[in-house]
């Protein structure tokens, strides 16, 4: 039997975050890095990509994988040196001119 009952075509991680506060031009960015536990992807594999607090889908091309969590990371670091946080998380941005929009209305 297998070490942890998940649903088929599921997958358990364990996480560690990291933050990284880019400055005022390119603003705070949390990194996420997950160990593969169980499941569909590989285990033991490491996934790394950048995260925000409440709303927005990282674009799949800032997503590293890796043999180590450091790989995964020092790749996913690489990826989003210099790149506008509403490159990143498209739909934060889109979030935003809601909002922009919703409070013009009043």
């Amino acid at each position: 039997m297998a070490k942890y009952n998940i649903d088929e075509n599921s997958f358990l991680t364990e996480v560690k975050r990291y933050d990284l506060d880019r400055g005022p031009d390119l603003g705070y960015l949390r990194i996420e890095v997950h160990r593969v536990m169980a499941g569909v992807e590989k285990v033991g594999s490491f996934i790394a990509f950048p995260t925000q607090l409440l709303v927005g889908d990282t674009e799949d091309e800032y997503v590293a994988k890796g043999e180590t969590a450091e790989e995964a990371l020092t790749t996913c670091l690489d990826l989003i040196k210099g790149v506008p946080t509403e490159q990143i998380f498209p739909t934060l941005q889109q979030y935003d001119d809601d909002q922009d929009d919703s409070t013009s209305e009043e």
